[in-house]
């Protein structure tokens, strides 16, 4: 009888055991997601940061690539033109951009021209 009944005991501290580690991992994967997957949230925080630190207005197009982790929002603009001596000149892009982590929001760099 004692045999059986520690055989039981240790029973059930493996399936315990296996139990308790399976919510472990699970939760510790839960949390290494990231928190800013889609491109529309991180134009919407990009824009609240840049409104705030760079007088952009609601007219502004900002756009958002993300590489490595990293968002990076920037206005669009395109400007072109002809020089005097006849040639062809054209800027894509713009002057002030943010960058933060995907993982969580933070801020790693600002660029605001003057």
């Amino acid at each position: 009888m004692n045999k059986t009944f520690f055989l039981i005991i240790i029973c059930v501290l493996i399936v315990f055991s296996t139990i308790s580690l399976i919510v472990v991992l699970t939760n510790r994967n839960s949390l290494k997601r990231d928190v800013i997957t889609e491109k529309e949230t991180a134009i919407k925080i990009g824009r609240a940061l840049l409104e705030e630190y760079a007088a952009i207005d609601a007219d502004t197009v900002l756009d958002a690539v993300e590489k490595k982790g990293i968002w990076t929002v920037y206005n669009v603009f395109e400007k072109e033109g002809i020089t005097d001596d006849g040639n062809y000149w054209e800027i894509v892009g713009g002057g002030i951009y943010v960058e933060f982590r995907k993982s969580n929001g933070k801020v790693i760099k600002m660029w605001v021209t003057e």
